[in-house]
């Protein structure tokens, strides 16, 4: 009897907490709190724009390697689970814990927060599939507690809470104190993300002036008369054939009469160097 009481005691609420923030006469939207924000899609851009930025997420989440359940005292039992967990659909298009948990591991570095869920069957007697919730479909709301919250799923303007709650994981890493969302392994990187996308567009743009050659054709009429008379017309016809020559997609022979130099513009023909700016 008396461990009973002390199970009941253990699930009831706790006291009110002193150092919360109080809310205002706009508390009720205060507490939404959306989980898509120009800052989660801001990290977004900066995994797509810096390759080294994706690189490194997948291969922590590869770092973090597999895991096996143990059932000692139950080896049929332990076969049953690892069997569930290797079948279990995950999503529309993947099977397996693994991943779910790389999905999720995943979600929560680039993002600070994480959401999945667990799909019964529909008769409700077992786990059907996994789901790894996308945070704009997703929202927050504090509780009276500032130690709870309830998740809720955005449906067009309105937010509604889900109704099976214990179904929903959320994860969160590094939360600030007070805030229900984590902190983004990318917090720090939009400045340093800002220099090296300078940097590419840099080396891009002298790619684009001396690893594609340009060339200069310049025509030097003679003292004669004639040729001076009639600079500007050879000039033309010169410019005209070269443009030919260079846009036939084939090698072809550029003849010219008179004084034509003809110089590579930017690096002299030389390759210039094609090592990245940073390294992972």
């Amino acid at each position: 009897m008396k461990r009973k009481l002390k199970q009941k005691d253990s699930k009831a609420g706790v006291a009110a907490v002193q150092t919360a923030r109080r809310g205002s006469w706009l508390s009720e939207f205060d507490r939404y709190v959306p989980l898509c924000t120009p800052e989660l899609r801001l990290y977004d851009a900066i995994r797509e724009a810096v390759p080294m930025v994706d690189a490194a997420i997948g291969k922590i989440v590869r770092l973090t390697g597999g895991f096996r359940v143990s059932c000692a005292e139950n080896p049929a039992l332990e076969q049953e689970l690892a069997r569930f967990l290797q079948t279990v659909r995950v999503g529309p298009a993947s099977y397996g814990i693994s991943a779910f948990c790389a999905a999720f591991l995943e979600q929560l570095l680039l993002y600070g927060t994480a959401v999945g869920e667990m799909v019964p069957s529909a008769n409700r007697d077992g786990l059907a599939a996994l789901y790894n919730a996308p945070l704009d479909a997703v929202e927050l709301r504090r509780g009276d507690n500032p130690l709870e919250y309830t998740v809720c799923s955005r449906r067009g303007v309105d937010s509604v809470p889900v109704p099976y709650q214990e179904l929903v994981l959320v994860g969160a890493l590094n939360p600030e104190p007070g805030q229900i969302t984590g902190t983004s392994l990318l917090r720090g990187l939009p400045f340093v993300s800002g220099v090296l996308l300078k940097i590419y567009e840099s080396v891009g743009n002298n790619f684009e002036r001396m690893g594609n050659l340009r060339y200069a054709v310049t025509y030097k009429p003679s003292a004669d008369g004639t040729d001076r008379a009639y600079a500007k017309e050879r000039a033309m016809q010169i410019a005209q054939e070269w443009s030919s020559a260079m846009q036939s997609g084939t090698v072809k022979d550029f003849v010219a009469v008179g004084d034509v130099d003809i110089r590579v513009i930017g690096a002299d023909n030389q390759m210039i160097e094609a090592s990245g700016p940073a390294r992972l």
